[in-house]
């Protein structure tokens, strides 16, 4: 769970909220000290448009596998991330694929 502050310009009153995050949209920005920041569902939110949660904050809370497909999400996104045709290579996209790794080297 994750605490917000909100503090009410009248009465100087300061409400805090816990939110849990459910899922990483997969937006990510640098912010003014150079740290990235990912798009965040809360649980119980229905707008589209998440907030946005720093690095250390998403660690701390367990996210790390998470953030790590994201930003391999945004580096196929930018065909940044390029892996060379090889027998290797290929097995393994057939696996993650859910195909047996034989029909890259043994069929024709």
């Amino acid at each position: 769970a994750y605490e917000i502050s909100f503090t009410d310009e009248e009465s100087g009153k300061i409400t805090k909220v816990k939110k849990v995050v459910t899922e990483l949209l997969g937006g990510r920005k640098q912010n003014k000290s150079k740290e990235y920041e990912y798009e965040v569902k809360y649980a119980g939110s229905t707008t589209d448009n998440g907030d946005f949660l720093p690095l250390k904050t998403l660690k701390k809370m367990g996210w790390e596998k998470a953030m790590k497909a994201t930003d391999l999400k945004i580096a196929q996104r930018a065909g940044l991330y390029v892996r060379p045709l090889s027998t290797k290579n290929v097995e393994q996209h057939l696996e993650d694929c859910g195909l047996a790794r034989e029909f890259g080297t043994h069929y024709r």
